[in-house]
């Protein structure tokens, strides 16, 4: 008899079946192209989503069957999801990426990413299905800054202040 666990996280569903039996082990799914808990800007934020996926117990997982989400919270637990174009309802995302077992795998998100990414933390969901329908899905976040920096306690030895070099 297989046992499950269910656990929902911000909206998404994690399940866990059968861990006792290698035969069974998770499907597994990266980000690589996003450090999660890092901040990001203009300058630094990546473009493109990309990871990896493979299943520990060596069960197929199909090309093409790694999914994401992007979502921001606009305050309050109001989150918007990225559908690849704008901000709204909930979506995934497709990626592409070859048939794999246990060998790890690269994936690309294949819809464009919001650019310039919007101020706050960004929360991304990637779910991966294996052929015999276990699935798990891993959080990750970021914040992107699009605040400047402020220039403080500056002081000038010229009495009309200016710099001069």
């Amino acid at each position: 008899m297989k046992k499950s666990l269910y656990v929902i996280l911000a909206g998404l569903i994690l399940c866990a079946g059968a861990i006792q039996n290698p035969a069974h082990a998770m499907p597994r799914s990266t980000v690589t192209s996003f450090t999660s808990g890092t901040s990001y800007n203009q300058q630094n934020a990546p473009q493109e989503m990309t990871g990896t996926c493979s299943d520990d117990g060596g069960v197929r997982v199909a090309a093409n069957s790694t999914q994401d989400n992007i979502m921001r919270d606009l305050g309050g637990n109001n989150f918007v999801y990225w559908d690849g174009t704008d901000w709204g309802s909930f979506a995934w995302l497709p990626t592409t990426h070859a048939e794999t077992t246990s060998t790890p795998v690269p994936w690309t998100c294949g819809s464009a990413m919001p650019n310039p990414w919007p101020e706050g933390t960004i929360y991304i969901g990637i779910s991966v299905r294996n052929t015999q329908g276990i699935s798990t899905t891993a959080p990750y976040n970021f914040t992107y800054d699009t605040t400047g920096p402020q220039v403080i306690n500056v002081s000038s030895t010229n009495n009309d202040g200016a710099y001069k070099q």
